[in-house]
């Protein structure tokens, strides 16, 4: 999906759930995509707050704050380091691919992102990839 058809979904969900924080997986290496832009997200926030704004108003639903790791600046590497901590082996049934199946592909944009990341975070990529 979409940053905006995720959020947008996300969004109604964590409203439904009384819950104030929306988070997804952009990072400050996605800043070629304008619907991972932390400036987009804002304006998304406000566009979703303001179609429930009746709802805060009154008290039955709080604000929704969108977050992303972007927009604390946080690389992808720094991501994997955090998530190799919190995680461990873990961390590898984690998804990056484009494209659907048993394996991830090992050449899409997003694969070949992962790969990089891995090796500039100096942590051995243990995904297995179909190539």
């Amino acid at each position: 999906r979409t940053t905006r058809n995720a959020t947008s979904v996300d969004a109604a969900w964590a409203f439904a759930l009384g819950a104030g924080t929306v988070a997804y997986g952009a990072h400050s290496g996605d800043r070629r995509y304008p619907d991972c832009r932390p400036a987009f997200a804002r304006k998304l926030e406000a566009a979703l707050n303001s179609g429930e704004s009746d709802g805060i108003r009154s008290g039955l639903r709080p604000r929704i704050r969108l977050w992303s790791p972007y927009m604390d600046g946080l690389s992808k590497a720094q991501l994997l380091r955090a998530g190799s901590a919190a995680l461990g082996r873990a961390l590898f049934r984690t998804w990056s691919c484009y494209l659907g199946g048993r394996l991830q592909c090992g050449a899409c944009e997003s694969c070949r992102n992962r790969r990089a990341a891995f090796e500039e975070a100096g942590i051995e990529d243990r995904t297995e990839y179909l190539s």
